[in-house]
């Protein structure tokens, strides 16, 4: 079996694991055993391309880390050779340089960190086996388009070919007869009667028009074959259009013969259709493989009273015509089963969930299925976010300089992230390399962008663990002996000496900073082993004084609940948070401000809220202020650390952290610690 044959939805899933270590290959079997999936394992990435040649699998899950070829390459082969395969990376860490090349090289579905996590590596496979049934999905669809827009391309060159040929004859035969040149003009008359048809109805008002004028033929009536098992009769009486569908279609009507006294025609006429009938008279209409057809297209019923040298007149007439005929017909239901196609075409375009658009090189929406569309729009950037001109990242330029795929990340004014995959369309009609529409398929990662960002986020904060472990011992020894000089000078002084308060600063200032330290080298620990039952209000209380400097241009507002629950926490973390927060607000309004702070309980947290009135956070870096190294401010006055490392002593507390910023109008940060 080939990597190109399609796998059936009842198939259990196949996934591939290769990796060096057989531990992380029985965990993955472990973890996957009585799961509606099929593990197959390899320890070595060439067994592996030999395996994937001899079976199916519908994703291959590698180690980037592997003697002899690296996860990328191996991956890399894997898209070359069989591309409908999900493919996704182990890795016991990311670093920009390898996700780069993974993505660039081998288009790799998903990364999974090491070690991992059971449901989030089952979602990914489940996932990554969805994603690979969709491309398979697709890919048979377009081939499927392809061949029978060929087909529809070949058919219709044909006809239009045997349409020319057939008229060429009678011209030719005209010419070559002038006995019959009535006859001739009269069936040139006649098909271009037929040239104006357009339904089957037409063509029988046209056939019936035609044959009137022969005596003795009282009724024309047509039946349009649909299949074995039934047919459409249509017939004229009292100048009036009648139709009839027919269930019951005995088996010799698919006889290719003109019949002009068949007992049989004449018994199931008088069962079915009228029990007081003349003779009839059964002219099949053949396909356009009339030399091969095994049954007619349709088949005209003539009740008439000629005699015999009359009927063969009316035969030769209506026979010499059935040529034509034939070709219209068949063209009337090409047509019609065109429109069936289109119109299933068009329900399966707008049956995606994901939004889809067919757009001009000049960013017009051809057309747009129900996920995309907006009334009113005309640019596939209005009907996406509302915009006036293109999205900055948008990959349409590339595909259609490159006249390859591209695709990239689009962020809307909503704060929603797009993958925009951008495919090329050449028009068969117009120059061979010339692109003149793309077909852009939107995919909404918000959710997934979101995760990367804080597995982003958690990598720049081992960063600051590392740098903070280096440079731990140089900051402590200095802060040790400040903290003892501090304390010997305060021993030498009475109580109420103003240089003792000073000095008392000075040594809590020191304890703080040796704090810090230890909470940087620590952030990735969880704070249970230092927690005590404290009280928010004290906490704030002793957080204020240390900030009297900053603070003497400010105006302060605290409003305090005096009944806020307890919570647990480690009381040196919680002052690093709000000392951050204050002085945060402090360097916002240089000129001096207004800084309010709230407590308050809700159900299940206590809270705290610090607010200011100064310019306000941009919208662009809101959702950036919680990134390690971020920062708005002038070189030397902040690292871009203090939200971040805020954020993690918050979240390691159980509790949350929001921003609510309008700019002009201020910032507030609202914490929530739940109860003890």
């Amino acid at each position: 079996m080939t990597q190109t044959q399609t796998q059936t939805r009842n198939t259990q899933p196949k996934i591939l694991f290769v990796d060096d270590e057989e531990a992380i290959l029985s965990s993955a079997k472990r973890i996957f055993r009585g799961k509606n999936f099929e593990i197959v394992t390899e320890s070595s990435p060439t067994a592996a391309l030999k395996l994937l040649e001899e079976q199916s699998f519908d994703a291959v899950v590698s180690d980037f880390r592997m003697p002899g070829m690296t996860g990328t390459e191996l991956l890399e082969q894997i898209k070359r050779k069989y591309p409908h395969i999900s493919r996704l990376m182990l890795t016991g860490y990311l670093e920009f340089e390898v996700i780069q090349e993974a993505i660039n090289k081998a288009s790799v579905f998903r990364f999974i960190t090491k070690p991992w996590d059971e449901a989030e590596l089952v979602l990914g496979i489940e996932a990554a086996i969805q994603h690979a049934i969709r491309q398979k999905v697709n890919f048979q669809l377009i081939q499927d388009i392809g061949v029978q827009n060929h087909q529809l391309e070949e058919f219709t060159q044909n006809l239009e070919t045997e349409v020319f040929k057939r008229t060429q004859n009678i011209e030719e035969s005209r010419l070559q007869a002038e006995s019959k040149q009535r006859m001739v003009k009269e069936l040139v008359s006649f098909v271009k009667n037929l040239s104006m048809v357009a339904s089957v109805s037409d063509l029988y008002e046209a056939i019936h028009q035609e044959m009137w004028r022969f005596q003795g033929v009282s009724v024309l009536y047509m039946l349009v074959l649909e299949g074995s098992e039934k047919g459409k009769l249509i017939w004229t009486q009292s100048r009036t259009l009648h139709e009839k569908m027919i269930s019951e279609i005995p088996s010799h009507f698919s006889d290719l013969s003109v019949r002009t006294a068949s007992e049989k025609d004449r018994i199931w006429w008088q069962t079915h259709i009228k029990k007081d009938v003349m003779q009839l008279v059964a002219i099949p209409i053949r396909g356009r493989e009339a030399a091969t057809a095994s049954k007619p297209l349709a088949l005209i019923f003539a009740e008439h009273n000629l005699k015999k040298e009359k009927l063969g007149d009316f035969l030769d007439r209506i026979t010499e015509r059935m040529q034509v005929v034939s070709i219209v017909l068949d063209k009337i239901l090409l047509k019609e089963q065109l429109v069936t196609a289109t119109h299933q075409w068009e329900a399966t375009f707008s049956a995606f969930n994901d939004p889809i658009a067919v757009v001009n090189n000049q960013e017009g929406v051809i057309r747009a299925n129900k996920s995309f569309y907006k009334e009113g729009k005309t640019q596939c950037y209005e009907m996406l976010d509302g915009r006036t001109e293109i999205c900055a990242d948008c990959p349409m330029p590339t595909a259609l300089l490159s006249m390859e795929p591209a695709n990239n990340i689009v962020r809307t004014s909503q704060q929603k992230s797009f993958r925009v995959n951008s495919y090329p369309v050449k028009n068969y009609r117009e120059e061979q390399d010339k692109i003149v529409r793309v077909v852009n398929h939107y995919t909404d990662v918000s959710r997934e962008r979101e995760l990367y960002m804080k597995l982003v986020q958690s990598e720049k904060l081992a960063a600051v663990g590392l740098l903070a472990g280096n440079i731990a011992h140089e900051l402590n020894n200095p802060l040790s002996g400040l903290r003892a000089m501090a304390q010997v000078l305060k021993k030498e002084l009475p109580d109420h000496n103003s240089h003792y308060q000073d000095l008392d600063e000075i040594e809590k200032a020191a304890v703080r900073c040796q704090a810090i330290i230890k909470n940087l080298l620590s952030f990735s620990e969880s704070p249970q082993d230092n927690l005590e039952k404290l009280d928010l209000n004290e906490i704030i209380n002793s957080t204020i004084p240390l900030l009297k400097t900053a603070l003497r241009h400010q105006r302060l507002q605290t409003y305090f609940d005096e009944n806020t629950s307890p919570i647990n926490a480690e009381a040196s973390q919680l002052q690093q948070v709000f000392f951050n927060l204050l002085n945060n607000a402090c360097q916002a309004m240089p000129q001096g401000g207004t800084i309010t702070i709230k407590t308050w309980n809700e159900s299940e947290f206590s809270c705290a809220s610090f607010s200011d009135n100064g310019p306000g956070i941009p919208i662009d870096n809101q959702e950036r202020v919680f990134e390690p190294f971020f920062t708005t401010k002038e070189e030397g006055v902040g690292t871009g650390l203090g939200l971040s490392v805020s954020k993690n002593i918050i979240e390691k507390h159980g509790g949350k952290f929001i921003l609510e910023s309008e700019p002009g109008l201020g910032t507030t940060f609202i914490v929530k610690f739940p109860h003890t």
